[in-house]
């Protein structure tokens, strides 16, 4: 099991132009020809080719302004804690950019298409708050990081990074995100299974959910071990995990002093899954780190 650095990212913004450190990863999709990259303080998702894959493009997913005083933008920051394949068709591939719902102004998503070509076509944005105005209900603490869909199911991926402690997977049928996406979510029809679920500690510390990706139908998790009790205020980074949802979660290899965000499949053999993995240095001022781990 062996993990290295590729390299720190950056993007190029479309309306500035400007090249800006990536600097919170959160949430990735890997295609044969692309990764595609949000970060939980930005309006724009970000394409990295696969040979050119420490420098991406940017593309407006997200409405309006960030500050740039650091304080200002972690208040305002729309929190896109992951990227949700929805589907794969000979046109077209489809992706959900998905908030936390940490926060009561954190509930705005957003629906992209990619051609074949991997050309960004388009993106609309959508109000997700009925969903997560539900889980705020019966979940102390929401905070969703990962997400996948599984067949006819979706899974979410709660990070217990909270006081409450609630690491969970919330369960329920793709026809709710069907109806979600297009502004016809029933509350009273909703009644998803949340499974809490207790990951190791790494040096008394926890492991939390922090994102999720699915190959073969085997799903995959990252996982994080930092110190505090609160979904807004960053803690000490004490290592990180990728495991795999199973009857009990299953560590595959742990990641010393990193705090992996986005996790996706790069390819896998009968011996090797070849992950990529994105961090997130809790820093505006460093920029993410690109990773390939082998398990």
């Amino acid at each position: 099991m062996t993990w290295k650095r590729l390299g720190p990212l950056h993007w190029i913004d479309p309306e500035t132009l400007e090249r800006q450190a990536l600097a919170a990863g959160s949430g990735l999709i890997a295609t044969e020809r692309s990764l595609w990259v949000v970060a939980d303080d930005l309006h724009h998702l970000v394409r990295l080719g696969r040979q050119d894959q420490l420098l991406g493009k940017g593309f407006r997913i997200l409405s309006g302004e960030l500050p740039k005083e650091l304080k200002a933008r972690k208040r305002a920051k729309p929190a896109t804690e992951c990227l949700i394949q929805l589907s794969s068709h000979p046109e077209s591939l489809s992706m959900l950019a998905f908030p936390s719902g940490s926060k009561r102004y954190r509930f705005r998503a957003s629906e992209i298409r990619v051609d074949t070509a991997d050309k960004f076509v388009g993106s609309r944005e959508i109000d997700v708050s009925a969903l997560l105005g539900f889980l705020s209900e019966h979940i102390p603490d929401l905070n969703i990081e990962g997400g996948v869909i599984l067949g006819e199911k979706v899974l979410l991926f709660q990070r217990g990074n909270g006081k409450a402690g609630c690491n969970a997977v919330i369960d329920f049928g793709l026809d709710h995100l069907r109806a979600l996406l297009h502004g016809q979510f029933m509350r009273a029809t909703f009644s998803p299974r949340i499974i809490e679920m207790q990951l190791p500690k790494i040096a008394g510390v926890s492991l939390t959910f922090t994102d999720a990706c699915v190959y073969e139908r085997q799903v995959y998790f990252s996982a994080a071990a930092e110190r505090g009790s609160s979904t807004y205020d960053d803690g000490e980074i004490i290592a990180s995990a990728i495991g795999r949802i199973g009857p009990r979660p299953d560590l595959l290899t742990q990641i010393e002093a990193a705090k992996v965000e986005g996790l996706a499949v790069a390819r896998s053999d009968e011996s090797t899954t070849t992950f990529f993995a994105v961090t997130d240095a809790d820093d505006p001022l460093s920029p993410s780190q690109l990773m390939e781990v082998k398990v």
